[in-house]
């Protein structure tokens, strides 16, 4: 998985992708998620994996709250941008509907 490819999406949900370098921990961070995501090995709660597969390597990004938010528009737009594209690949569609999902599940559980 590569942020590369959404890097001229046409729908950003107020991701802003010259806000950090394409080298910055936001982004990798973002790219450990996915990754994490597509490897989910059937573990009820989907969110434990992408949380174990960053908390204690990026925690800088969970503890500042404009970063985290810059992730979650980042989670949006990459599940809408595979939506408006009409993969539809079964794999791709989950990850779309995951990183959604986590947006919501940041905001909820995290940012307050």
């Amino acid at each position: 998985f590569s942020l590369t490819q959404f890097k001229k999406s046409s729908c950003t949900h107020g991701w802003n992708h010259d806000a950090y370098a394409s080298s910055h921990d936001c982004y990798n961070f973002v790219e450990a998620v996915m990754e994490a995501f597509r490897r989910n090995t059937g573990k009820f709660d989907i969110f434990d994996a992408p949380k174990e597969a960053t908390l204690h390597k990026y925690p800088e990004i969970w503890g500042d709250p404009t970063k985290f938010e810059w992730v979650a528009s980042a989670f949006v737009s990459i599940g809408v941008e595979v939506l408006i594209r009409q993969d539809d690949k079964v794999g791709k569609l989950i990850l779309s509907v995951y990183s959604i999902a986590y947006s919501e599940w940041i905001h909820q559980h995290v940012a307050c």
